[in-house]
């Protein structure tokens, strides 16, 4: 069966097996874990130590709060409505009361896990402009004759905190060959995996 708090694939074995050690715990042990499942994916950290005094042994803490970061995270990453990964935990075999607590986490938490994410996520520079000129030198005060073309690239670039950054470098004619091939190849492998 497909859930779609695992991407509208198959639910993983281990989420299967946890969900059994979730349901012999109460629902107001599972909403406090998932709160600090929730401030850990937000960027704070888990304090095992805690979870364990509520769980019993430290193992089970361990699979306890990756099994609920598996479904708060894929919940928040698929952007699952809170009432469908309740109903898909329930399906599971998580108690109702148990997805539940889960629901109303995912109701009041998901759009700040989301933000999270988004700031976490890797973001390239834009080019906005390239500009070229090729430069013919014949003399320079250091080099008493060159006699070879030199081409000056000017790129704009719209970095990630959207200011404008003007770059400048000049390439031999060897090096623009070298630098002409090596986009092509990457723009060819690119397109390649597009197209799988």
């Amino acid at each position: 069966m497909k859930f779609k708090i695992c991407g509208d694939l198959d639910a993983p074995d281990w989420i299967l097996k946890e969900i059994e050690l979730l349901s012999k715990m109460s629902a107001i042990k599972i909403r406090g874990i998932c709160v600090e499942v929730v401030n850990s994916l937000c960027g704070g950290t888990i304090d095992y130590e805690k979870v364990a005094k509520a769980i019993g042994n430290l193992s089970d803490a361990k699979a306890v709060v990756a099994a609920l970061t598996f479904i708060l995270q894929n919940a928040a990453r698929y952007n699952v409505k809170p009432e469908v990964a309740s109903l898909e935990l329930q399906q599971l075999g998580l108690p109702g009361e148990h997805a539940g607590a889960v629901e109303r986490i995912l109701t009041k938490d998901k759009d700040r896990i989301r933000e999270a994410f988004r700031k976490d996520s890797l973001k390239l520079n834009r080019v906005l402009s390239v500009d070229w000129r090729v430069d013919f030198i014949l003399a320079s005060s250091d080099l008493k004759e060159l006699n070879a073309p030199a081409v000056q690239l000017n790129l704009t670039i719209a970095e990630a905190n959207q200011t404008k950054q003007a770059h400048s470098f000049a390439v031999d004619n060897d090096k623009l060959r070298v630098l002409l091939h090596e986009l092509k190849l990457a723009r060819s492998v690119m397109e390649s995996l597009e197209n799988k």
